[in-house]
């Protein structure tokens, strides 16, 4: 289930496990630490207060709660699928918070003759899961455009932050994503010192 810091499950005798994530594989991937942890003979206590403590590493899926709004930093990289991913566990979150999701994309890179392709499918898929909102900024923001017919193209890099602060509030969750070289980790160190949060 999700809450509002990422998500809480049960793993083996373990009960309300909560994770700093809203992505499900990082609850997988405790089962395996979990398993793991049994085999090295580590009490359940021990084992839990271990998951607990994971904290993933800037730009996959951190959870940060800003002042304005809630943002999730997935800066570190974007594929298709990955995007696809990112997506249902954004609208998930939302609506276990009652929040409406908003999105902030950049290009997904090395797509090669099926980068148009893949960027339009992004677009409608965020059209069909509702997100309200759709920023995109790069070279591949036209597609993301067509696909979600409409969404809200922005040239200037430097304008991005601005621009998001001026259109969302608290009752939204936004969702940062791009390939690394677009430098989208530059948007959420700005927004964190813009909210006096380092």
């Amino acid at each position: 289930a999700y809450t509002k810091k990422g998500i809480r499950f049960n793993l083996g005798n373990l009960r309300g496990i909560e994770l700093n994530s809203v992505y499900k594989h990082n609850a997988y991937n405790s089962a395996f630490a979990y398993a793991i942890g049994k085999i090295y003979g580590l009490h359940d206590e021990e084992i839990s207060r271990g998951i607990m403590n994971f904290c993933p590493e800037k730009g996959r899926g951190n959870v940060i709660e800003m002042d304005e709004l809630t943002v999730i930093d997935d800066t570190y990289n974007a594929s298709f699928e990955g995007v696809k991913a990112s997506l249902l566990s954004l609208v998930g979150f939302c609506k276990a918070n009652g929040k409406k999701p908003a999105l902030i994309l950049g290009d997904m890179l090395e797509q090669g003759e099926y980068a148009p392709e893949h960027h339009m499918k992004i677009g409608q898929i965020c059209r069909e899961l509702g997100v309200e909102t759709l920023f995109v900024h790069g070279d591949a923001s036209r597609w993301y455009s067509d696909g979600y017919s409409g969404g809200v193209e922005i040239e200037n890099f430097d304008d991005i932050v601005p621009i998001v602060k001026e259109k969302l509030d608290k009752n939204h969750v936004l969702l940062v994503k791009a390939s690394r070289a677009l430098n989208f980790d530059k948007i959420i160190e700005r927004m964190k010192t813009e909210n006096g949060k380092q």
